[in-house]
């Protein structure tokens, strides 16, 4: 994949950052010298180490991610990258490291061009101490992209964890969640026999022909009263219904 941009060296391989071992200033391009944090999240992924669902993470570590986004979006990435201040706690990732359990090899959502460590490499910074680090890559815009959001540590564990990843758990959105417990429940009934089962086919409907909506708090009574009072079952029916005498209405109907 071409990334070609017209300029003789655009990729940024003098952002190095702070050696976690070593803590010594490094370089960045001088190109880069005035340009300020920019965030994407076009390759952020959960992953086994880096779940959202974990004790660390609640309202507190949200607010203090965004905080931590905005603060630096205020700031360039040389004030960060030549600190001798521990705050950032900015470096490139080390492969090699003592208890590390990802490789590079997994994060294959990404283009392999950005996986050379000669050229772009992987970075983290912290949010906080308690709260953990944001783990990503500068682009040839310098652009940072956020792969992973560790709350517990776990891209470089340390000897506060005796060097060992803990447990985290993918967060689900709540459609997520819905389609998690549809399709677990239609499993289950897959061992139904009964070719007339009406729960079984029902299930088979809503994991094949799912429509979600949102409704306002008028709206949902409205449908409340419809299923109550004119005996619908489901909000399914309600719209058909309604489909089809908007469809009569403006004389539509094929």
């Amino acid at each position: 994949m071409g990334r070609s941009n017209g300029r003789s060296n655009p990729i940024p391989k003098n952002i190095s950052g702070k050696s976690p071992i070593k803590r010594e200033k490094t370089s960045i391009t001088t190109r880069s010298n005035d340009s300020k944090w920019r965030f994407s999240f076009s390759y952020w992924q959960q992953h086994k180490h880096f779940g959202l669902s974990c004790e660390k993470v609640d309202a507190k570590w949200f607010i203090s991610l965004l905080e931590r986004l905005k603060i630096l979006s205020n700031i360039t990435i040389e004030e960060v990258s030549t600190s001798n201040s521990d705050a950032w706690r900015f470096h490139k990732i080390d492969w090699r490291w003592r208890g590390i359990q990802t490789t590079k090899e997994e994060i294959d959502w990404i283009p392999s061009e950005y996986l050379r460590e000669e050229e772009f490499g992987f970075f983290q910074f912290n949010i906080s101490k308690a709260f953990g680090r944001v783990v990503g890559f500068f682009d040839e815009d310098y652009m940072f992209h956020i792969v992973f959001l560790d709350p517990m540590h776990n891209m470089q564990p340390c000897d506060f964890s005796n060097y060992q990843v803990r447990f985290t758990h993918t967060l689900l959105t709540p459609y997520q969640e819905k389609q998690q417990e549809l399709l677990s429940l239609k499993s289950h009934l897959e061992k139904c026999s009964e070719e007339t089962c009406a729960v079984k086919n029902r299930v088979q409907e809503m994991t094949s022909e799912d429509l979600y909506v949102s409704l306002n708090e008028i709206f949902f009574k409205d449908i409340e009263i419809l299923k109550t009072k004119a005996k619908y079952t489901y909000i399914q029916d309600i719209l058909i219904d309604a489909i089809d005498l908007l469809l009569d209405k403006h004389d539509l109907k094929s």
